[in-house]
């Protein structure tokens, strides 16, 4: 009777240990990586800083691929100089990024740039860099469709 006895208590608190060690794994995204090391959104165990490389590697593609997008279409219409401006100064700094750039000799009037198209207006850039000074082109922005055109020296224009 003694040993049944004995028996029967260590079943019940093996029992008890069980039961505890049971509820201290439960499945959820506040403890489970605290207490077994498992993780509901890591189930790999990979490092977060890997997690986090990952996302940022996603996030990068998606940026390059909306600038893609953008550069192929262009960036739309534009309603005021500024705009325009704003918007080459952005594509080349992103083009040339160890280049500084800036717009000398302003008109902020559209202006026809294509005479082989003659509904085709934008706006006008000559644009310089900023150190030494060296004129890098004129440059127009289409209203419409916000491409980006440049005269070539022999006064052609070719979209950029």
């Amino acid at each position: 009777m003694k040993k049944q006895k004995t028996y029967v208590a260590m079943l019940l608190a093996a029992l008890v240990i069980l039961s505890l060690a049971g509820c201290g794994m439960k499945n959820s995204k506040d403890n489970a990586e605290a207490t077994t090391g498992w993780s509901v959104e890591n189930p790999d165990n990979t490092t977060k800083d890997k997690k986090t490389t990952e996302s940022t590697d996603a996030e990068d593609n998606i940026e390059e691929d909306a600038d893609g997008i953008m550069d192929n279409l262009g960036a739309g219409t534009f309603d005021t100089y500024e705009d325009a401006k704003n918007y080459l100064m952005d594509k080349l700094t992103a083009d040339n990024e160890d280049m500084s750039y800036e717009f000398r000799e302003e008109t902020q009037d559209l202006t026809s740039y294509d005479s082989g198209n003659p509904g085709a207006e934008g706006y006008q850039f000559h644009v310089y860099e900023s150190e030494g000074g060296k004129k890098t082109g004129d440059y127009y922005v289409d209203k419409d469709t916000g491409k980006v055109y440049r005269y070539t020296k022999d006064n052609k224009i070719m979209e950029y």
